[in-house]
């Protein structure tokens, strides 16, 4: 596979979370960068295609969600408060 900043990734059919709301449409992705958004975009023939139909794709977004020192149950993680 490519290296990350050179890949080109098509994330196809998804619904996009974007500031003016949701929108169904697929996101051509170019190395680091969004390059495209819409229905039947051009791709090479190298590029990498995920189907994500049925499923929020929430461009620029990070999920930093975590459980830090989670021990509850059947459930642990690896970190504490002092490795985050």
């Amino acid at each position: 596979m490519k290296h990350p900043t050179t890949l080109t990734l098509l994330i196809r059919g998804g619904t996009l979370v974007t500031p003016q709301g949701l929108l169904e449409s697929d996101l051509l992705v170019q190395g680091e960068r969004i390059k495209a958004i819409g229905w039947g975009l051009p791709v090479a023939h190298d590029t990498v295609v995920i189907d994500v139909a049925g499923c929020y794709v929430l461009p620029g977004v990070v999920d930093a969600h975590t459980h830090i020192a989670l021990d509850t149950g059947i459930y642990h993680t690896p970190d504490d408060w002092f490795t985050g």
